[in-house]
């Protein structure tokens, strides 16, 4: 998770700019230009691909917050879909 500081202040707020799902989905499953690697789900099974993409893209920037410091939480509907069909996806490889 990402904390939040006041620059006027120079204190760091309770409020997170993230959570830890967004963090595992922003960092680790989809593929940024800021990263050095690609994503781990950057070439998914083509089956599946126009369904995982957007999904991982709602999960990582919820109501497409892509560059919001400030972001709405991922919701529990996107982390159930993210897992019910990454579970799918492992079942049928």
């Amino acid at each position: 998770m990402r904390g939040w500081c006041e620059i006027e202040t120079g204190k760091c707020t309770k409020q997170r700019s993230n959570n830890n799902l967004q963090t595992v989905c922003e960092d680790i499953l989809v593929d940024k230009a800021t990263n050095f690697y690609a994503g781990l789900l950057h070439s998914p099974p083509v089956a599946y691909k126009e369904e995982l993409l957007p999904l991982l893209e709602e999960c990582a920037y919820p109501e497409h917050s892509k560059g919001t410091i400030v972001r709405t939480p991922t919701s529990d509907d996107i982390y159930w879909k993210l897992h019910n069909l990454l579970k799918k996806i492992i079942r049928e490889a």
